[in-house]
């Protein structure tokens, strides 16, 4: 099964969850206007408490996307080892960041650049999913000239991007390079990034 099907089945069956609960709803709202008491055997009774306990888990998970997750940011730090280094060589630091997902209302992008910047880091990578619509084109890229302010950045589309926005030029302007199947090399490292949703990742 390709990832495509995969997602047009899960979302397919959030469709069938939300409209069983929407027959739920409205079979009881009738009920209770008619004030007909419902029968209902122990299996289905449980059955509809299950569905409607799985769509109520989708809302909450939609006011938390929304609402919470894009204002609190969380910094994790990975150490990597590579013995290609020649030895006595400075550790590199690299701030990866992904997903912004701009608004035309700022969220963490203004703070964002304060949070990479006390990280110190040798290098930023950005690795897509840049904006929700095209008016949140600005916010982004005030961002994304402020990161490229503090270390060499690079960037490459995410699937949202290549799919909605493949028009919009994200990055012109902003210092950052964007890279599509390309390499670089800034200060004898080597930077090779592809396109994200080609490279389905």
């Amino acid at each position: 099964m390709t990832e495509d099907q995969r997602v047009l089945l899960f979302l397919c069956a959030v469709a069938v969850i939300y409209i069983l609960s929407a027959g739920i709803v409205l079979r009881t709202l009738l009920h209770k206007r008619n004030r007909t008491p419902r029968s209902l055997s122990p299996l289905r009774r449980w059955a509809e408490r299950i569905i409607l306990l799985l769509a109520l888990s989708g809302v909450l998970c939609i006011a938390y996307g929304y609402f919470v997750e894009p204002y609190w940011p969380a910094v994790t730090h990975v150490q990597i080892t590579n013995g290609n280094l020649p030895p006595g060589s400075s550790p590199i630091r690299i701030a990866h960041i992904s997903d912004l997902h701009s608004d035309p209302r700022p969220r963490l992008e203004e703070r964002l650049p304060d949070i990479i910047s006390a990280e110190k880091p040798d290098l930023i990578v950005f690795t897509g999913d840049a904006v929700n619509s095209p008016d949140a084109l600005p916010v982004m890229q005030r961002c994304m000239t402020r990161l490229a302010a503090i270390a060499p950045t690079f960037a490459v589309k995410g699937n949202w991007d290549a799919w909605y926005w493949g028009r919009l030029n994200l990055f012109d302007g902003t210092g950052v390079e964007e890279l599509n199947g390309t390499a670089r090399s800034k200060g004898g490292n080597l930077v090779d990034l592809g396109c994200r949703c080609c490279r389905r990742e």
